[in-house]
């Protein structure tokens, strides 16, 4: 049996390639890249290839590290109560007014020790409106005496002269002001009625007051008008009125059903 031999159908480009790379620029540049594989790399490449020295290195880190960001931290207004510690210290009718900020009891028969734990809850500021009893005194606590037991009664004995009047209008001003720092612990002998009528005279003579009760009666909205016009721009300013509180004072006291001449 004869066998013939097979030919490999293959594609010879032997003759193109042969034709371009006879070309002079394409020998130079088949040297050059020969040259370059061949060459032996130098310890110094090594190791400076891609590297920075101790210094550079140095300075780099240096650009790459963030500045910390310093927040200005605001300052506590209105430092936080312990509300556990005065809720267990065994004043009578307590209940807060402001959240965890100010609050209302009865002050009759305070003993030290429920005024330091008063103190030690973070109340700075004391309204009493008692009209007798004993001063309370207690260090670190600033107590404001404000007795208001009689004034729902005849306005007309409240200003008996410019004296009264000037001095029930500087009471109602610190009083307000009082109030609007906060931590305040305010009272009347058992902590009900005299107490809601503080609160209504806050609610109405103190913009940001947010504490308003349900008591109605005439004699309270025309006491609250006479002393609306009794009150001085100075002591108006005093208390942080601006112009839109003061000419919807009336308007304010009709809405909530309190009765004005």
């Amino acid at each position: 049996m004869k066998i013939q031999s097979m030919k490999l159908n293959t594609p010879n480009f032997s003759s193109k390639w042969h034709i371009f790379c006879q070309d002079e620029s394409s020998k130079k540049e088949r040297q050059y890249i020969r040259e370059h594989l061949e060459e032996p790399l130098k310890d110094d490449e090594i190791k400076n290839s891609g590297r920075l020295d101790e210094y550079e290195l140095n300075q780099l880190v240096k650009s790459l590290i963030l500045t910390k960001p310093v927040f200005k931290k605001e300052p506590e207004e209105n430092p936080e109560i312990n509300y556990e510690l005065l809720k267990n210290a065994g004043l009578s009718n307590f209940k807060p007014l402001y959240g965890n900020n100010s609050f209302r009891a009865g002050l009759n028969d305070l003993t030290k020790k429920q005024l330091e734990t008063v103190k030690q809850a973070g109340i700075k500021h004391i309204v009493d409106l008692r009209k007798w009893g004993e001063t309370i005194h207690c260090d670190g606590i600033d107590v404001f005496n404000f007795p208001i037991l009689d004034i729902n009664q005849n306005i007309t004995e409240m200003y008996e002269g410019e004296y009264i009047e000037k001095e029930l209008r500087n009471k109602l001003v610190k009083f307000i002001q009082t109030m609007q720092k906060e931590n305040v612990l305010i009272g009347c002998e058992y902590g009900t009625y005299t107490t809601d009528c503080a609160i209504q005279f806050n609610y109405f003579l103190n913009p940001k007051a947010d504490i308003m009760l349900n008591s109605r009666n005439k004699q309270f909205g025309i006491t609250l008008q006479t002393i609306y016009e009794s009150l001085s721009q100075e002591d108006k300013e005093a208390m942080g009125w601006d112009s839109e509180f003061d000419k919807n004072f009336i308007n304010k006291l009709e809405r909530y059903g309190y009765w004005v001449d």
